[in-house]
């Protein structure tokens, strides 16, 4: 199977892993589920994403129907194709850490090119930022425990907090050994060199 699951495919087909459904109600129900928080969600994108699909035959067409003047909905289901192309692909993304580009780690890099305070009010504000998702993301909690949801449905929301609470742990310890000079500045910051 050539396919190559983006993020959205990967996203519609676990939609219809449930139940066939139409477009619309794949975007209605990722926006419910707080998918933006792992896929950007455009209509675009979601309908690109189903033909595609569909095109290499991982969904099928299994209804259309015309609502009085509404546009025609056309429900789609997932092939058996599709669903060993989903789970060889996700077994994939779990068993095999992927090479990923964060704007962080290149912002991280070039600290040493930057203004000393501009560095730590920048990392501040970062701090700030990770505190607020922090406690928003304690509704996931909530919904855990109070039994409102699965935890396997959750899951993600565990690895996100998780990641953000250690991002937060070494931007602090990142911060203090700044704050405390225990990491100073290079005398010669890179391209301000007197050699020639």
């Amino acid at each position: 199977m050539s396919t190559k699951l983006t993020p959205m495919a990967i996203a519609v087909l676990e939609l219809v892993h449930e139940r066939p459904m139409h477009p619309y109600e794949m975007r209605r129900l990722l926006r419910e589920r707080g998918a933006e928080l792992r896929l950007k969600i455009s209509a675009g994108a979601l309908y690109r994403t189903v033909e595609r699909l569909t095109e290499d035959g991982v969904l099928e067409i299994v209804e259309t129907s015309r609502d009085g003047n509404r546009p025609e909905r056309t429900v789609y289901a997932v092939t058996g194709k599709g669903r060993d192309l989903f789970a060889s692909s996700t077994l994939d993304m779990l068993a095999v850490p992927a090479e990923e580009y964060p704007q962080f780690a290149l912002a991280v890099d070039v600290i040493a090119d930057l203004e000393p305070d501009a560095v730590r009010a920048a990392l501040n504000m970062r701090l700030m930022y990770l505190d607020n998702k922090l406690a928003s993301m304690s509704v996931v909690d909530r919904y855990t425990t109070e039994g409102k949801t699965h935890r396997m449905f959750l899951l993600d929301h565990e690895y996100r907090i998780h990641m953000w609470r250690a991002e937060r742990e070494w931007t602090r310890n990142l911060l203090d050994d700044l704050e405390s000079e225990r990491l100073t500045w290079p005398e010669t910051k890179l391209g301000n060199s007197n050699e020639n």
